[in-house]
């Protein structure tokens, strides 16, 4: 059988939550980014940045902006309609929700889209212990492993360190 022949189906969503600036609260379905999205969001984050006299890269603030901002727009269903675009435009999106929402949002629309994904989503014990060591011996503001990961791979990492700090012995130090 050929990959064309495959019967397609809908892709998974996962309802989000979260509230407006003004304290509005609503509900918007995650969904899966396809390759034509990804297409239209790195497009339109180039010509976002560069009207603003940016450098379209990753690590320019106003292009990594624009990439939460058009992975929101274009990362979210109507709940209620699936396959319909809750969010109309990206000026819909700057009006109704700050920096830090938006920034929420897309990362929460890439977790869902980790779920989906093949790709790792936690350490094997030796991984996790190595990552340790590789993230405290890089030199302060060095780029770490983590910032390459997705998110469910991150959130993994983190639990971990939180489980080892929580169950590590205390120290007997008088200045811990």
């Amino acid at each position: 059988m050929k990959f064309a022949q495959i019967k397609q189906g809908a892709a998974a969503v996962e309802r989000v939550e979260c509230t407006t600036v003004d304290g509005t609260p609503f509900g918007a379905a995650a969904r899966v980014l396809m390759g034509e999205d990804d297409d239209a969001i790195l497009s339109a984050a180039q010509q976002f940045t560069i009207e603003r006299k940016g450098t379209p890269k990753e690590g320019d603030p106003i292009y990594d902006f624009a990439i939460n901002l058009l992975t929101v727009l274009h990362g979210y269903d109507d709940p209620d309609t699936p396959g319909e675009r809750f969010f109309a435009s990206a000026e819909e999106v700057r009006k109704r929700l700050d920096r830090e929402r938006i920034a929420y949002l897309a990362e929460r629309q890439q977790a869902h889209q980790d779920t989906v994904s093949p790709s790792a989503r936690k350490l094997d014990p030796a991984q996790f212990v190595e990552s340790v060591w590789e993230h405290a011996k890089a030199e302060e503001g060095a780029s770490l492993p983590f910032e390459r990961w997705p998110p469910a791979l991150r959130r993994s990492f983190v639990r971990s360190m939180a489980v080892a700090l929580a169950t590590s012995p205390p120290s007997r130090s008088p200045h811990s």
